[in-house]
């Protein structure tokens, strides 16, 4: 793909993000409502309740899928028909915002598609697209920053990142560019700041632990290690690796 397209799409993206105040957005880590409280959504071709959870509750672990379709009066393995409509359990207020947020998932999920085919312009294409409609949501940019990353746009990453800062995947990235110029003090910094946001997934957790193993902080390595080996939903191959490194470590 050509760099001007590829700063054109940064700077579509940027324009967007200065501007995500402007609209009802669903904010990350949603939390399923109790009660009555519901809101309808049309099942598409294509959905699953761990499709819905990913999306909605940034869940990828079975057990946010259980919830949300078990809340939603179906057992999590009798999906919806296409067109049905479904209540969800979430706060009314966010109807729009949900609409929003599927229709950007299901341009990453092409997007995806894409980069497994080999297709990075078409990505970049349809991340944007995404970032569009939903500007508050980390994961397209997310998205976008590794493809640019891969390139050696690390410029174009900060900038893209700076609106989202504060969010684990954006620091995570910012502590990433950091520590490959040569930062580390920053890059501390940046990994701290994404412990500190809310309950930081295992991905959040791992990098942590990476770069305080790195830089001799054992306790705090270590600490971070054994958080993931007791993550029963932390992916596989981050619990290999948090052990190999719990016996490094003497753990």
């Amino acid at each position: 793909m050509k760099a001007l397209h590829r700063a054109e799409i940064s700077a579509a993206l940027l324009a967007v993000l200065a501007g995500c105040g402007t609209r009802q957005v669903l904010p990350e880590n949603v939390a399923l409502a109790e009660g009555t409280s519901r809101v309808a959504y049309v099942w598409q071709e294509g959905d699953t309740w761990r499709f819905l959870a990913w999306a909605v509750l940034d869940a990828d672990s079975g057990e946010g899928s259980d919830a949300l379709a078990l809340m939603a009066g179906f057992l999590p393995n009798a999906a919806p028909s296409p067109g049905e409509t479904v209540q969800l359990p979430l706060d009314p207020a966010l109807e729009d915002a949900l609409l929003n947020r599927m229709a950007a998932a299901r341009l990453v999920r092409e997007a995806t598609a894409s980069m497994d085919g080999g297709r990075a312009g078409q990505a970049l294409d349809l991340l944007s697209q995404a970032s569009a409609l939903d500007p508050g949501w980390s994961i397209p940019v997310w998205d976008i920053s590794l493809i640019l990353l891969e390139s050696g746009e690390r410029d174009s990453v900060a900038s893209l990142l700076e609106p989202l800062a504060g969010k684990p995947r954006a620091e995570i990235l910012l502590a990433r560019i950091s520590w490959e110029e040569g930062n580390t003090s920053e890059a501390l910094h940046h990994v701290e700041t994404a412990l500190a946001a809310g309950e930081p997934s295992a991905e959040v957790l791992a990098c942590a632990a990476l770069v305080y193993t790195i830089t001799g902080n054992t306790y705090q390595a270590s600490r971070l290690w054994l958080r993931i080996l007791a993550e029963p939903s932390a992916p596989s191959a981050l619990r290999v690796l948090a052990l190999r490194n719990c016996l490094m470590l003497g753990q």
